[in-house]
């Protein structure tokens, strides 16, 4: 059973959400100035002057793809050597090699020695709104409430919906289809409300709590016998639901002089507690007159589907140089909460704690029921199902990131330029690198402006980030046979093709490009889902990604 439930509701997140943060590279936790306070220190609330509504649209773009080493006849055997459909898909037969001369595969000459094909994230760009409102009650309590999030990939797909791609040989199904072919959220909520309070003439803490809901949905391909022959694959969409997972997140502000502040902040969340259900198609890849054809399958239940959420903790320190003839407040502290008006520019620095590990499991419980397969002659065999529970690592790492940014006020209380940078460590397991959890080393920067123009503040913001490339090395040479008692762990690749059926011969065929020793990171070990046989390893690869992201916003202050 595929668990790749839990990425589809985290997304990817690019930044901390709203125009200001992703201008000056995230760094924002001991300055804030609108309702995001709401999200990224509750404690800000306490100084955001007046009354204020704040519409923010980010829109990330994205450039994501996994290069696969090897050919898609790696790993293809017969499921039966009595079986004469053999590895007979709709591409045609998996195993059959073309021989030059002298007797050596022709690359490119037949299926299973075609290299497998480039492969990048075709999901549609999606926008992220956020709407808030905040409110100040007399100059020690400000309240907001609203949606902000954020800014996140909600969607992910690698070929088309039914797992197949267009590759430089024609329709191949796609070299992902075991890590993912699909993956989004179908429908999400995240309203939230929040307090900051001044306790004390240079302190104010706060709390938000939001309430978290969301569908996902989620399809890759299962083999039905371990391997990568198409022939027997099924394709598997899991669908899963929690429209309640609360979260809250607090923040402490102190001003030890009026020229600094420092910030503490922390979300924990609870994880997702939902339930769905599951549908194969068996037979996939068989062509519309094979004797085996694709059979959806009625409904399997999820009585459950389970895996954590990340808790992030971050502190900040930030300075800032005041305008002068600013007036301080009756406790001789100088006005916080609109630096537009108040500062002549400002520097800051966060650093940050993310606690992937909570999200690094899933564990899903299926109903007992049925998966049906029609076999030649139309027949159909049922194959039932108890009822069971799936878990799975996903190998996810605690994460820190670093964040610097500032704010220059051209025109103070009229236009200001705002410019940042971050690092975010590595958040997976080189070795298990793979679609779902694109969370590799980065380096971002962002630049923007605020312009108030009356009552009316507008911010605009573009932000990209550079991702590192991954080189994730097949492992050796590792023929079928050598997997095949029971309880073996399969951690290399069977390099060969055209295996007869035996599966004790066939030819080795050598990865044309194979990666340099300097740089590789890992040996792939991220092993399919398999009913029967022992799972092979399919997220050799080299993955590169980059993103860019613009975000705009417009506050009205009553």
């Amino acid at each position: 059973m595929p668990m790749a439930v839990a990425r589809a509701f985290g997304g990817l997140e690019l930044s901390p959400g709203g125009t200001q943060a992703l201008s000056r590279g995230g760094a924002v936790v001991a300055r804030p100035s609108d309702a995001f306070a709401l999200s990224l220190n509750p404690a800000g609330l306490a100084d955001v002057p007046d009354h204020q509504l704040l519409l923010d649209v980010g829109v990330p773009f994205h450039d994501m793809c996994v290069t696969p080493y090897g050919y898609y006849g790696w790993g293809v055997y017969p499921p039966d050597p009595n079986d004469p459909t053999g590895n007979r898909s709709v591409f045609g037969d998996a195993s059959t090699v073309k021989r030059d001369a002298n007797g050596k595969p022709v690359i490119g000459g037949s299926y299973a020695t075609d290299p497998l094909d480039r492969v990048c994230n075709s999901a549609p760009v999606g926008a992220v709104p956020s709407l808030a409102y905040d409110m100040h009650f007399g100059p020690d309590v400000g309240v907001a409430f609203g949606m902000v999030l954020p800014t996140t990939l909600g969607s992910l797909q690698y070929g088309g919906d039914n797992g197949t791609i267009q590759g430089a040989h024609g329709a191949r199904p796609t070299p992902t289809r075991y890590q993912m072919v699909k993956q989004q959220v179908t429908a999400g909520l995240a309203p939230s409300i929040g307090a900051g309070v001044r306790v004390a003439p240079r302190w104010r803490v706060g709390l938000t709590f939001e309430w978290l809901g969301a569908a996902v949905e989620s399809t890759v391909a299962q083999a039905l016998y371990a391997g990568a022959s198409p022939a027997t694959d099924m394709l598997v969409k899991v669908r899963a639901h929690d429209f309640f997972m609360p979260a809250f997140t607090f923040g402490a502000l102190y001003t030890p002089i009026d020229r600094l502040d420092l910030a503490l902040t922390g979300r924990i969340a609870d994880g997702f507690h939902g339930q769905g259900d599951a549908q194969y198609t068996t037979y996939a890849y068989q062509a519309p007159n094979a004797p085996r054809v694709p059979l959806p399958n009625d409904l399997l239940r999820l009585p459950s589907v389970d895996t954590g959420l990340p808790w992030v903790f971050t502190a900040g320190i930030r300075y800032a140089e005041p305008l002068r003839g600013i007036e301080k407040d009756s406790r001789g502290v100088a006005r916080r909460g609109d630096p537009l008006a108040t500062e002549r520019f400002d520097v800051e620095l966060d650093l940050g704690y993310q606690m992937n590990e909570r999200a690094g499991k899933t564990s899903i419980i299926v109903d007992s029921g049925q998966v049906t397969f029609r076999q030649p002659g139309s027949a159909l065999l049922h194959q039932d199902i108890k009822r069971a529970q799936f878990d799975q690592s996903r190998h996810l790492l605690d994460a820190v990131t670093v964040r610097l940014g500032g704010t220059y006020n051209l025109v103070p209380k009229r236009f200001s330029v705002n410019a940042g940078t971050f690092y975010e460590s590595r958040g997976v397991e080189a070795a298990y690198a793979n679609l779902d959890a694109f969370a590799f080393a980065r380096v971002g920067m962002g630049l923007g402006f605020t312009a108030r123009v009356e009552r009316w503040d507008f911010g605009l913001a573009y932000g990209h980030v550079f991702e590192e490339t991954l080189t994730v090395a097949p492992g050796d040479q590792q023929a079928w046979q050598t997997v095949a008692a029971p309880g073996a762990v399969a951690t290399g690749i069977d390099k060969r093709v055209g295996a007869p059926a035996d599966a004790k011969s066939g030819t080795v065929l050598v990865e044309q490009n194979p990666p340099a020793a300097t740089k590789i990171d890992a040996r792939a070990r991220l092993q399919q889902s398999a009913v029967v046989g022992n799972p092979r390893v399919v997220n050799a690869g080299v993955y590169e990604a980059s993103f860019n992201t613009l975000s705009g916003s417009v506050a009205y202050r009553f």
